[in-house]
């Protein structure tokens, strides 16, 4: 008997007398022929409906299939339940050809894999049958007894099939025993939170910021696990200048460094906040600001002070820079002085902040401005006055969970 698969994909040789339509054949011919094929046609549907249901025991499966083919052949396809479970690498024997391994995805089939009652599509490849599952499957877990902020959970089974879900009120502390119902050896086990954990949050992010500006301890609030820290370093003072209004340079803007760190194993870290540099007084060189730190992860060294104009560079002070973070910044150099002429202050320079002091003017009673935000330097000033002093640093700390 001849069946689609005996079939050709050229029009022109589907010219069996018996399966097909040769030219010049027999009037009476035709209509037994087109029977035929839609016999096989009819076969070949049933084979592949999910009307067709395995036979057999144990882990060797038996098809009695519609189509009547002599042997296998690559391509051979067939769709069936199962009437019985698996329980370690299996076969399966159509209409008597001998018996064939199941596979998935190449590998025998694990026990299990093949469930009572399920539809398996199964695609012979030559070697072997390829299966794929077409019914959802089912996973089966266990709430065992666990301890739940000291109250114990009782133990209770629950199978979750996505066509019949049954809900369990459990709690985040409670272990739940995921377990394969016909193997006892597949067997794991997590908490509730544990599971969860695996899902990201809806509050998931940034949660809070602590904001140091003097010297102290960062304290890892609950849930946080990720810190984003800035640290920043003090400024450089700016010099004084002198009776002739000649002026120094102005203080260095302190560096930066910023760092991103997973802080689970970190409970707590000291911070170091880098103090502004002092001014220079009358005709004397600004003093370079102190470095900021957060624990051993990353610091950033503080301005350098701005060089008296009796120092004969009147140079402005070098910015500080950052060091151990993702992302190292020097900071601004404070302005320098060019040439011996009566003239306003020197700038200071700007941390990431911003923030270098403005130069004091042309006057005897003129000081140089103070950094105006945090890693500041301080500015020079003309007259027979101070400088401006630095300002101070600054440790920022992110806070995420």
């Amino acid at each position: 008997m001849s069946e689609i698969r005996d079939l050709s994909v050229t029009d022109a040789s589907n010219n069996d007398p018996a399966f097909g339509f040769p030219e010049n054949m027999n009037p009476s011919d035709v209509n037994d022929n087109l029977r035929r094929i839609l016999g096989a046609i009819k076969r070949w549907y049933a084979d592949t409906n999910g009307t067709l249901a395995t036979t057999g025991s144990s882990n060797a499966y038996v098809l009695a299939a519609n189509a009547t083919v002599a042997s296998y052949q690559a391509g051979d396809v067939y769709l069936f339940s199962a009437n019985h479970t698996n329980t370690g690498a299996a076969t399966i024997d159509v209409d008597g050809l001998g018996t064939k391994a199941l596979e998935i995805n190449g590998a025998a089939v694990a026990s299990g894999d093949i469930e009572s009652g399920k539809f398996f599509l199964a695609i012979y490849d030559g070697t072997a049958f390829e299966l794929t599952r077409l019914s959802p499957a089912v996973v089966d877990f266990a709430v065992t007894a666990a301890s739940n902020g000291g109250a114990a959970v009782a133990s209770n089974a629950v199978s979750v099939d996505p066509n019949n879900a049954t809900d369990t009120a459990i709690a985040a502390g409670d272990e739940i025993l995921f377990a394969d119902a016909d193997d006892s050896n597949n067997v794991k086990k997590d908490t509730v939170q544990g599971i969860l954990d695996l899902v990201p949050s809806a509050t998931a992010g940034l949660q809070s910021i602590q904001v140091f500006t003097s010297g102290g301890t960062w304290t890892k609030p609950a849930g946080i696990t990720k810190v984003k820290v800035t640290v920043v370093g003090g400024g450089g003072g700016g010099a004084g200048g002198n009776s002739s209004y000649r002026t120094g340079g102005g203080g260095g803007g302190g560096g930066a460094a910023i760092e991103f760190i997973d802080v689970t194993g970190t409970s707590s870290e000291t911070v170091t906040i880098g103090a502004g540099g002092a001014a220079g007084g009358s005709n004397s060189a600004g003093s370079a600001g102190g470095t900021s730190s957060f624990g051993s992860f990353c610091s950033a060294t503080g301005g350098g002070g701005g060089s008296a104009e009796g120092s004969g560079t009147r140079a402005g002070g070098t910015g500080g820079a950052g060091s151990g973070g993702d992302i190292n910044i020097t900071g601004q150099a404070g302005d320098g002085v060019q040439t011996n002429d009566n003239q306003s202050g020197a700038t200071g320079g700007s941390s990431i902040l911003g923030g270098g002091g403005r130069g004091g003017g042309l006057a005897a009673s003129a000081t140089g401005g103070a950094g105006g935000n945090y890693g500041g330097g301080g500015a020079s000033t003309s007259g027979s006055q101070a400088g401006g002093a630095g300002a101070g640093g600054i440790v920022i700390v992110e806070e995420y969970a």
